[in-house]
């Protein structure tokens, strides 16, 4: 089911990235062709954002918060060896590994493997990092007493 939803929350995120992505490019467009703004410099920043954008997006949001928006909305977490959101390197680290893999057949094929066999991508057993699947549901207090007495089944 993790699974699912793992690539689910990537398609989801792609689309907003891309989403984002356009409406900060036609932005900064729009900017350059005006009459006082420095349009050679706002567009030769373009480019280099350009292939950024997709790494900062996906980094910013695991680093800062251990979740994109669709790994929030799926009840979906990036978490480090110990179970706290990773650091905003690691996470930007994972998001170019991430992205070389899906942006490359062969390393998009690997870790498609790798996630059904293994339940871990090739990036995140580099980075460190595994993707819990947390579900936002309130508990009853029947339920709580059960996982403080017998713990959460994990």
């Amino acid at each position: 089911m993790v699974i699912g939803l793992r690539v689910l929350a990537l398609l989801v995120d792609l689309g907003l990235c891309g989403g984002l992505g356009a409406g900060l490019f036609t932005g900064l467009g729009w900017l350059a062709g005006q009459d006082d703004a420095p349009g050679l410099v706002i567009t030769l920043a373009m480019f280099p954002l350009l292939l950024a954008w997709p790494v900062l997006y996906f980094g910013l949001c695991e680093g800062l918060w251990g979740r994109t928006p669709a790994k929030f909305i799926l009840g979906l977490r990036v978490v480090d060896g110990i179970g706290e959101k990773p650091s905003v390197p690691r996470a930007l680290g994972r998001a170019a590994l991430k992205l070389l893999a899906i942006g490359t057949t062969l390393g998009a094929l690997i870790a498609l493997i790798q996630l059904l066999w293994q339940g871990v991508t090739w990036y995140d057993h580099l980075c460190g990092t595994t993707v819990e699947y947390r579900p936002r549901g309130r508990l009853t207090d029947t339920q709580k007493h059960f996982r403080d007495v017998y713990g959460d089944g994990r």
